[in-house]
């Protein structure tokens, strides 16, 4: 065997060894990848001391470690497969991209948990039709001074370049206060402007659909009018849920939606685990009872970006709900 093929073993086996130690509170997982890195020792001329390294991620660095470590081993196993002529080594490598596909899976999915419990707070909509013919870069900066958490775009007769446009300002201007920033309805916006996620609704792309589109660490969140949605929505994959709405309201065309009441957030709540949003006539003199009902987020667009104190009336918004 020769040294090339020698060290792309190693450096698989060296970067399976990290790879299942940062799985260590996933038993299946960490065992289906301790099996395939000691099975290099069954292939046939192959006989190597394989060297271990010891230790773990230390606290903070797991993500981007472990992100190294799967791209490193799937590039050696590439290597590997280009260069070897022999069967049962490649059939090993098979095993090992197998078991680095499900590893990649469980790293998106615990990334998208973790910005998904950002999802909470002060959850501001911002459409260009509810802004008081201000600016929407002027009215979402208030907002983010305000306090709002979570910033979504919408623009429902917008042009799509103009879309895109202030979508890649606002997702900087998020950046900088280190908030979400969400996109409503379109995912080729929301990969190009490299959102946090995507908001759709239940007439949109379906959520299979519009994970093809976007980067496997966005969120998608849809909008629900019932339990039935809802239920139906975590089914598919959701990262968050909105239930709406729970007040009457007539802003930008939502005049039509039933109302769900403050039951309809408590049950939303008691029967998904996902973060859930409210939205629907929420204003200052009603919105510590909807958290109060279990809400995680709470979604407005005229009790703030209607109003002409914008930061003072994110402000005041955001103080009650986070007392709440």
């Amino acid at each position: 065997m020769n040294s090339l093929i020698t060290g792309q073993i190693q450096t698989v086996i060296e970067n399976l060894y990290l790879v299942e130690t940062s799985f260590c509170g996933s038993p299946s997982l960490e065992s289906d990848i301790q099996r395939v890195r000691q099975s290099i020792n069954l292939v046939k001329g192959v006989d190597l001391v394989i060297k271990q390294p010891t230790g773990r991620f230390p606290a903070g660095e797991r993500s981007t470690t472990l992100d190294t470590n799967i791209h490193q081993t799937r590039e050696a196993v590439a290597v590997l497969e280009t260069i070897a002529d022999m069967p049962t080594l490649k059939q090993w490598c098979a095993r090992v991209s197998t078991v680095m596909g499900r590893a990649t899976q469980r790293v998106i999915e615990d990334h998208r948990t973790a910005v998904g419990r950002q999802i909470q707070g002060l959850y501001v909509i911002v459409d260009p039709e509810a802004t008081k013919g201000r600016s929407v870069i002027e009215v979402s900066e208030a907002a983010l001074k305000g306090g709002a958490n979570v910033l979504q775009l919408r623009n429902k007769s917008g042009a799509s370049a103009e879309f895109l446009k202030t979508a890649k300002m606002l997702k900087m201007i998020c950046d900088d206060y280190q908030r979400l920033f969400i996109c409503n309805d379109d995912p080729t916006v929301a990969k190009l402007s490299n959102a946090s996620g995507l908001h759709i609704g239940q007439e949109d792309l379906s959520v299979a659909d519009v994970r093809q589109i976007l980067r496997c660490g966005q969120l998608v969140g849809r909008s629900n009018n019932s339990l039935h949605e809802v239920l139906a929505s975590v089914q598919h994959g959701v990262d968050y849920v909105a239930v709406g709405a729970v007040f009457a309201t007539q802003t930008v065309g939502k005049g039509n939606r039933r109302a769900i009441g403050i039951v309809g957030v408590e049950q939303a709540k008691a029967t998904v685990s996902k973060p859930v949003v409210a939205i629907g006539g929420i204003n200052l003199e009603n919105a510590a009872q909807v958290v109060r009902a279990g809400a995680d987020a709470v979604s407005v667009i005229s009790a703030v970006t209607m109003k002409d104190d914008v930061q003072s009336a994110a402000s005041k918004l955001s103080d009650v709900i986070n007392n709440a």
